[in-house]
C-alpha cells in the first residue's frame, strides 16, 4: 500500500485542516495536524474523459489517540476533471458518539507575499484570529499580507483573485 506523507512546510492548494476540534482545536494547537500526518492512497481511478479520482485515508492511531480520545477515519476525496471536486468525510469508529468540526483551505506558495493583493472580499465580514477572534469588517482595499495574518471570512459568495 502506497503511503503519502505531506509536509509541514507545503503551501500549495488544499490543506487538510484537522477535523477533529469539538469546537476548540484539540488535536493540535494549529489547523495543520491532519495536514501533517502519513496518508495511505485508498483509491486512485481514471476514467476515459480523463477526470481523475483519488481517495485519501488518514485512520486513528496512537499519535491521533494521544491528543484526542476517539477512533476515525478520515478520507479526503479529491476529482480532477474539468473542475476539481473537494470532500471530505469523517466516519466514527470509536463506538462512541463525538463531535467535529471540519475545513478545507487553500495555502499558495508566492516567491514575495508582500507583491501579492486579494480581491473578491470587499465589505466581508472575518473573524481575525491574531487579534483573538475579533470579527472586522474587509475594506475596499486589495488585501496585502505584512505580517501575521489568520482570518476566516464568513458568509463569502464571490471569486477572490
Amino acid at each position: 500500500m502506497m503511503r503519502t506523507k505531506l509536509a509541514r512546510d507545503t503551501r500549495r492548494g488544499p490543506s487538510r485542516s484537522s477535523p477533529l476540534t469539538a469546537g476548540t482545536e484539540i488535536m493540535s494547537r494549529s489547523s495543520d495536524s491532519a495536514r501533517t500526518l502519513p496518508w495511505k492512497v485508498e483509491a486512485l481511478a481514471a476514467d476515459d474523459l480523463g477526470t481523475v479520482s483519488l481517495i485519501l485515508r488518514l485512520d486513528s492511531d496512537e499519535t491521533t489517540r494521544a491528543h484526542w480520545p476517539h477512533d476515525f477515519i478520515l478520507r479526503h476525496k479529491i476529482t480532477f476533471g474539468a473542475q476539481l471536486d473537494l470532500q471530505l468525510e469523517v466516519e466514527n469508529v470509536s463506538g462512541e458518539p463525538f463531535q467535529f468540526e471540519e475545513a478545507l483551505h487553500t495555502s499558495l506558495a508566492v516567491a514575495d507575499v508582500r507583491e501579492v493583493g486579494v480581491t473578491g472580499l470587499e465589505g466581508t465580514s472575518y473573524l481575525d484570529k491574531v487579534d483573538g477572534a475579533q470579527r472586522k469588517q474587509q475594506n475596499a482595499d486589495p488585501i496585502r499580507i505584512t505580517g501575521e495574518t489568520d482570518r476566516v471570512y464568513l458568509n463569502t459568495r464571490t471569486a477572490c483573485v
